[in-house]
């Protein structure tokens, strides 16, 4: 249920026409990044996760989302 809640708030952003929507999962060290309703690319670990076309030059890894200094 909360998962669709999440789907139907990733839709009203891009309705809202919003480029790029990144859905964060803290504790999976994950991050979902939406290029469309219907298009994403799952970001873990050293993968890239990119905010083009909102702002093209801006890349940056899931691991350096995570990052926390101790």
């Amino acid at each position: 249920d909360n998962y669709n809640k999440s789907l139907q708030k990733v839709r009203a952003y891009f309705n809202a026409g919003v480029l790029v929507v990144w859905h964060i999962f803290p504790e999976l060290r994950s991050v979902h990044v939406f290029t469309s309703p219907t298009a994403v690319t799952i970001c873990e670990g050293d993968a890239v996760c990119s905010v083009a076309p909102a702002i093209p030059d801006m890349h940056i890894t899931a691991n350096e989302v995570f990052y926390r200094k101790l």
